[in-house]
């Protein structure tokens, strides 16, 4: 989907920096935290295909009490696209936020465990705030 994929990609250069080129200076052990803001959108969260010497790094929400303090968290975002009855071609986006808590204490747990912290810490405030920043953009239409 169109939207899930720019909205990620907002997430991915939240606040000017490249999450992903943050990741990789971590593994690299050039940097020793990373703020993984795509989180927000559910976890576990994957990256593939990294140019390091770990291709593969998984994000998990830190639950304290979970089986190695890990869990699952389904994305507080969901889109509906609702069309017309009379014209097929006309459409409209919704935008409908749940307000949850995505993780303890900000932490994030990571596979595999290298000697980096991960964190986040956007908030479902800040992800409407996102939103509504992607819509006086043009990003939603009618």
């Amino acid at each position: 989907m169109v939207f899930t994929k720019k909205i990620k990609l907002k997430l991915r250069y939240y606040r000017q920096s490249d999450v992903v080129k943050v990741l990789i200076a971590c593994l690299n052990g050039q940097s020793k935290e990373v703020n993984v803001f795509p989180a927000l959108l559910g976890m576990p969260l994957q990256y593939q295909n990294l140019k390091s010497e770990v291709s593969k790094v998984t994000f998990y929400p830190y639950v304290r009490g979970e089986i190695n303090d890990r869990g699952r968290k389904p994305s507080p975002l969901r889109i509906i696209i609702n069309t017309g009855k009379a014209q097929r071609d006309r459409w409209a986006a919704y935008f409908l936020i749940l307000k949850s808590k995505v993780t303890q204490d900000n932490s994030l747990k990571h596979d595999p465990e290298k000697s980096f912290s991960s964190k986040l810490t956007l908030t479902v405030d800040d992800l409407v705030n996102l939103l509504n920043n992607f819509k006086s953009e043009g990003g939603v239409s009618h």
